[in-house]
């Protein structure tokens, strides 16, 4: 039996007035754990410290796939991986309206280690956070 699925649709093109890249279309389907599909989905408003990614019960203790929106209409998120305690390296930034992700995150080396946080550039922003654990692929 199939577990549930993610699907995102991207669109990607890019045009300078130098140099002209097609349309990119690719559609992703990432399917879910069958026997423990836990998900979650909500709005998290991000300061502008460090703070962790609002994953509630989906476990950090396995594959998981997260996408991240910026629903702010003027200001960016940085988003960062956590490798250890207070230690971040920037993996991202999301422009207002754009969206990180879905990206499949790896199973910890080290529990909770990689762990997923955000910050806002200059005023606090809200987050889309939709989350769901992924089978190992």
């Amino acid at each position: 039996m199939a577990g549930p699925t993610i699907t995102r649709n991207v669109n990607f093109s890019w045009n300078n007035g130098v140099t002209s890249v097609g349309n990119a279309v690719k559609t992703a389907t990432l399917v879910g754990n069958v026997t423990n599909a836990r998900a979650f989905s909500n709005t998290q408003a991000v300061g502008t410290a460090e703070e962790p990614v609002e994953l509630l019960d989906v476990s950090i203790t396995q594959q998981y796939v997260v996408m991240l929106t910026n629903k702010d209409a003027t200001n960016y998120v940085v988003v960062k991986v956590e490798t250890g305690a207070a230690t971040y390296h920037i993996i991202g930034r999301i422009y207002p309206g754009e969206s990180w992700g879905p990206v499949r995150m790896p199973v910890p080396a080290s529990t909770p280690y990689p762990r997923l946080a955000v910050l806002a550039d200059t005023a606090a922003c809200n987050v889309e956070v939709i989350c769901g654990e992924a089978l190992l692929a």
